[in-house]
């Protein structure tokens, strides 16, 4: 035996005593259980005893597993289909720690205490040897940044980018389990050692290379999991025959759980938000257990095998499945509380005295569990029906064409573990939670039917965003509801137009401001960004283009002389009517009167030219609409009067009939647009296809200004000045009202 290789094993050795050391003061016997065992689906021997880490790996649908001292198992199914080697075959001189997928460069971290570095693995072969210092334990990957960090005794974390260490951080006590918090974006580790025969630990909070809190805890934390129904941190931690959880909100302690045993294992539910932390309960019990944690309160006692260790959450059957350390065992809980718990035998082994590990592997809907006793091998195993609440599968989300037929399919419903339902007395009820009202075929099957609606522009969420409910009543319990949302699309020949459309709007955009047409760019791009919110206009943008300011001065015109008005043919004749001392309200208060004036495309094209396409486009066929009301009074002598007044001018447009105090930019059916930027003409049929088969969706734009009129005068004087005469231009003096 080498001298390099001696110090290999005196340094495992090291390791192993500290670790039998601190299970002397913190551990007991297990108690055996007497729960029902289901069957295993299949059994994988392996070339060496599986040590401590099980891993999938989402990019080949492969499980890998560490051997004691022999490298690493690569498992296709419930067969060996290859191994990697971690010292060129050695025998007895491989280690192997803890696995962790990188989903963002597709590679597997393994941890190797032995040899102390992290090996970087694709697929079956080592691309990368990452040296660390210290003997390695757990390794965590850091979606913030793309890191995987990686814990080692006595007090390091190793920080990992690629296959570079590019930071390390001292802890200053055991780094044990590491897990990371997307809300806050922190890394949590839990830390233990022994003082004298009692275990004590914290929580080290990390942000990015930095420690920031040490968090302490009562006894040794051993597991550490995010719960992102409250973004809160729940650490299990134990000490001599006690436990609880403490849950921390960044780095402090908002409550602390006690619990009847020693806290191990902890892992998140998301059907029904509770945490589940596996507990050695009294050594005289029959049974140890699971406790459902609902966000500060324990709900529940579930019993499961004896020693139970690692839990995790099974998405495929909505299961928690719990590694039982000392029967070798994996207890199946289901998330509905009226579901009974059933125990899968991992293997027909002797009790062990070592971790079991789970994992699960998403291609076959297995689950992984490690066996660390005499015999080598590992079981993949599954569980029986329990007989609960069935779960009701409505299929995947669907794209389907307007008006094409559309099919809802329920068949893939079955019970939590996957086992298929009794057709004879299972029944289905399909039913629209929302969208345009579909007739269903057959809503009582297991498939149902309907035609998908014609899109309607002005209703499109309603008529492209359809979304169907699906219950499953096997006969006893009905299921909690399961939907599918299907999206109504354009046909093809409409879709294929409207992307043609929009390379011509985005060309008229990019180009537009070079053509003294900004407001238009402007609002094509907002009306392609298919927010829909208003986009008020500029009025003095709009005021310096002739027809806006022809209208306005129209309509003020028709409040200062008109016959409609009371009678009178102007202000001044009314003011003449007052007697001596008066003031009234010219028109009177209650009415109503309101003037508009209409403003056309080619009314601006005649007055502004090229210049007057931007607000062509812009507004297209609008309406200034003008209100106003005035004051006038005559002195007690009866020879001064004086007018004040206010005009409120507003773009408008009737819809349905009724004046709305804003423009839709739209596009009216039928219309043809010469674009002088561009060669050809646009269709508005054609640009109404993008607000149909696109995201383009119209928005309202409007303008508001006011002016104010103010005369003073002598009655002889004014009464003089003649009408209809440009000398009534001089008289009126028109303000912009501030």
């Amino acid at each position: 035996m080498t001298l390099l290789f001696t110090k290999y094993i005196l340094l495992r050795a090291f390791f192993i005593v500290l670790l039998l050391a601190f299970l002397y003061f913190t551990s007991y016997s297990f108690s055996h259980n007497n729960l029902a065992i289901a069957d295993t689906v299949g059994t994988v021997s392996l070339p060496w005893n599986p040590y401590h880490g099980i891993a999938y790996n989402p990019s080949n649908h492969l499980m890998y597993v560490n051997l004691q001292l022999s490298g690493i198992a690569v498992i296709d199914g419930t067969a060996v289909t290859g191994s990697i080697h971690l010292d060129s075959g050695k025998p007895f001189s491989e280690g192997g720690w803890d696995i962790a997928y990188n989903p963002a460069d597709k590679m597997m971290y393994i941890s190797d205490d032995l040899k102390q570095v992290v090996h970087v693995v694709k697929d079956s072969a080592i691309v990368g040897n990452i040296p660390i210092n210290g003997i390695l334990s757990d390794i965590a990957f850091n979606s913030d940044d793309n890191t995987m960090y990686v814990t080692a005794f006595p007090d390091v974390v190793s920080i990992i980018n690629g296959i570079t260490v590019i930071d390390t951080i001292k802890l200053n006590m055991w780094a044990g389990d590491i897990a990371y918090n997307p809300s806050n974006h922190l890394m949590y580790v839990a830390t233990h050692y022994v003082v004298g025969t009692k275990p004590v630990g914290s929580v080290v909070v990390i942000n990015g290379s930095k420690v920031i809190a040490t968090i302490p805890v009562d006894g040794a934390a051993t597991a550490v999991a995010y719960n992102p129904d409250n973004k809160m941190m729940y650490v299990t931690t134990r000490s001599l025959n006690a436990g609880s959880v403490s849950v921390i909100n960044d780095s402090s302690i908002v409550d602390t759980i006690s619990l009847a045993g020693e806290a191990r294992g902890i892992a998140y539910n998301p059907d029904n938000q509770n945490m589940y932390v596996t507990v050695l309960t009294d050594p005289q019990a029959k049974h140890d257990s699971v406790i459902k944690i609902n966000r500060f309160t324990p709900s529940e006692t579930i019993l499961v095998g004896s020693g139970p260790e690692g839990i995790a959450y099974n998405p495929s059957n909505h299961m928690m499945y719990v590694a039982n350390e000392g029967e070798q065992t994996v207890s199946v809980i289901s998330s509905n509380p009226s579901c009974p718990v059933s125990t899968v035998a991992a293997s027909p082994d002797q009790a062990v005295n070592k971790t079991s590990i789970a994992a699960y592997n998403a291609s076959n809907h297995m689950r992984y569990v490690t066996n660390q006793g005499e015999q080598q091998h590992m079981s993949a195993t599954t569980s029986s029906s329990p007989n609960c609440a069935p779960i009701a599968n409505a299929g995947p989300d669907q794209k389907v064409e307007e008006k094409s037929p559309v099919t809802l399919d329920g068949s893939a419903s079955s019970y939590p573990d996957g086992s298929p339902l009794n057709p004879s007395t299972t029944s289905y009820q399909w039913s629209q939670i929302t969208g345009t009202p579909v007739t269903l075929s057959n809503p009582l099957d297991g498939k149902s039917t309907f035609t998908a609606p014609d899109i309607n522009r002005d209703l499109k969420d309603a008529t492209t965003k359809l979304e169907f409910q699906l219950i499953v009543d096997d006969g006893k319990v009905k299921s909690k509801p399961d939907t599918v949302k299907v999206s109504v699309t354009c046909n093809k020949e409409e879709q294929s137009k409207a992307e043609i459309t929009t390379f011509t709007v985005q060309e008229l955009i990019s180009k537009g401001p070079s053509y003294d047409l900004p407001e238009t760019a402007k609002r094509l791009q907002h009306w392609l960004g298919g927010t829909g919110t208003p986009m008020p206009l500029d009025k003095n943008w709009l005021r310096s283009f002739i027809a806006i300011a022809s209208a306005e001065g129209i309509n003020q015109e028709r409040f200062t002389t008109n016959k409609k008005m009371g009678g009178y043919h102007s202000l001044l004749e009314f003011a003449k009517q007052l007697q001596p001392g008066t003031t009234k309200v010219f028109p009177s208060p209650t009415s109503q009167e309101k003037w508009d004036k209409q403003i056309t495309i080619p009314d601006e094209l005649l007055y502004d030219g090229i210049r007057g396409n931007d607000l062509a486009f812009s507004v297209g066929t609008t309406q200034l609409t003008s209100s106003g009301q005035f004051t006038v009074s005559k002195s007690a002598h009866g020879d001064i009067i004086d007018i004040a007044g206010k005009v409120t001018n507003m773009i408008t447009q009737k819809i349905n009939g009724v004046v709305q105090p804003y423009d839709v930019f739209d596009f009216n059916p039928g219309q043809t647009f010469k674009i002088p930027i561009l060669p050809f003409f646009i269709k508005a049929d054609d640009l109404n296809l993008i607000e149909k088969c696109k995201d383009a969706k119209p928005f309202n734009q409007g303008a508001g200004w006011s002016t104010v009129l103010l005369v003073r005068g002598n009655i002889n004087q004014l009464a003089n000045v003649p009408y209809p005469s440009h000398a009534y231009d001089e008289l009126y003096k028109w303000f912009e009202f501030k």
